[in-house]
């Protein structure tokens, strides 16, 4: 093996070109996730955090968490029965870009006081619901791990899969 000689001028150059290439391309890779803006696909993480004082008017609340700074939201106290609010609420927090990140149901269930744990089990419970289902998935042509070869250029994929079974789970709606 031969070694390449370089003076320390060139080496310096070399590298000087090296870090203004790759300084140019962050620039212009983070002007572009700008441009795409929020909701264009980047893969930013939202924040959010709790409003003080926050308004009840749906628009104004969403505001709020944007002036802030806040992306994502504490769910707001809102009954399942009250529709047109919730619909004022998702249609002001989807204009702002503001998602609904955490329910918030946080209480004592083990407190002393056997009014007060039923009270917080109750607002707990208030809000779960049992779903469920029958769920069926057919795919046809699959690829398989075990059937692709690490020299192959293209895929290999034969036969249909069916997966099909009873489906239970537990929501929790605020």
């Amino acid at each position: 093996m031969s070694a390449i000689r370089t003076d320390r001028r060139r080496f310096l150059t070399q590298a000087a070109v090296a870090a203004a290439t790759a300084g140019s391309l962050a620039i212009a890779r983070q002007s572009a996730l700008r441009a795409e803006g929020p909701a264009g696909g980047g893969k930013a993480i939202r924040l959010g955090g709790p409003v003080f004082d926050a308004p009840q008017e749906p628009e104004a609340l969403a505001l709020a968490h944007r002036k802030l700074g806040y992306r994502a939201a504490y769910c707001p106290d809102v009954s399942l029965s009250d529709g047109d609010r919730i619909r004022a609420l998702r249609e002001a927090f989807a204009k702002h870009d503001v998602v609904i990140a955490e329910v918030g149901r946080w209480v004592n269930l083990l407190d002393a006081d056997p009014d007060k744990r039923a009270a917080n089990l109750k607002r707990v419970t208030d809000g779960l619901a049992i779903r469920g289902g029958y769920d069926i998935a057919w795919l046809a042509g699959p690829a398989f791990a075990p059937a692709q070869r690490p020299s192959t250029d293209r895929v290999i994929a034969a036969g249909t899969v069916f997966f099909q079974g009873l489906a239970i789970g537990l929501e929790y709606r605020r």
